[in-house]
């Protein structure tokens, strides 16, 4: 607990003052520290997102709002691939991070110490985090998709902070490269879940279904209801 309350502290730090934590900031020990601050906060981000989803809200009203039923017939099932995730996206994230930085500092004279920069990528994972709670929080509307403008547009801010003050590179490498990594970030999210662009080409009327289309709909509904009255009727919740 208290490694993972020096992470949460590290956040904190970062987000007061980003120019101030760069500067000072010095290099994990060793990669193994960077590796699992950033799967901490990578796993955090993928629990608030199953524990707060729609699915999940659903499951816990169809099992009769029992918590103990919820956590050991949804929740807990799923944490095994959650933590199996976490892992993949973590390592993407490093890799990836690392190398885009690397480059950045490379073609701008900054400093090329890969631990350095791994170091950095890793205490700027929290964001992954807080991404996450903001797409789970304000699921739609334009508030939301403001709030997520503003996400991306702080992140290009704290990545510029790194460039510049933490690898010393040029300020205009600074950033030009912060902004092109917060464009591509926000065109990822966006292509994940539409959650940008879908606000802006949203239809004025619903899409009507063809006669097929709401028979398969239907169909769909039928087969969901009866699999969740013979769920109930198992664990003996229908009267």
């Amino acid at each position: 607990m208290k490694i993972l309350k020096t992470y949460l502290e590290e956040a904190i730090a970062l987000v007061r003052s980003p120019r101030r934590t760069f500067t000072e900031m010095t290099s994990d020990y060793r990669y193994r520290i960077s590796i699992q601050r950033a799967f901490f906060f990578i796993l955090l981000s993928f629990l608030f997102s199953e524990l707060f989803s729609v699915k999940s809200a659903l499951l816990f009203f169809f099992l009769g709002g029992s918590v103990i039923d919820f956590l050991f017939r949804s929740l807990l099932p799923s944490i095994l691939w959650t933590i199996f995730y976490s892992s993949i996206y973590t390592i993407l994230l490093l890799a990836s991070g690392t190398g885009v930085l690397y480059l950045i500092a490379k073609y701008s004279r900054g400093l090329l110490d890969h631990l350095r920069i791994t170091t950095y990528v890793s205490r700027l994972s929290f964001l992954t985090t807080l991404l996450a709670i903001l797409n789970a929080t304000f699921a739609s509307g334009w508030f939301g998709v403001l709030l997520i403008i503003l996400f991306f547009s702080y992140s290009a801010y704290l990545i510029m902070n790194a460039l510049y003050y933490g690898l010393k590179c040029e300020r205009k490498y600074a950033i030009l490269g912060s902004l092109i990594i917060a464009v591509l970030s926000a065109v990822l999210f966006n292509f994940n879940g539409e959650r940008i662009s879908g606000e802006f080409s949203r239809p004025t009327q619903p899409k009507l279904l063809t006669p097929e289309e709401e028979r398969e709909k239907t169909q769909q509904a039928k087969e969901i209801i009866e699999k969740l009255e013979r769920e109930r009727r198992e664990k003996g919740l229908e009267k």
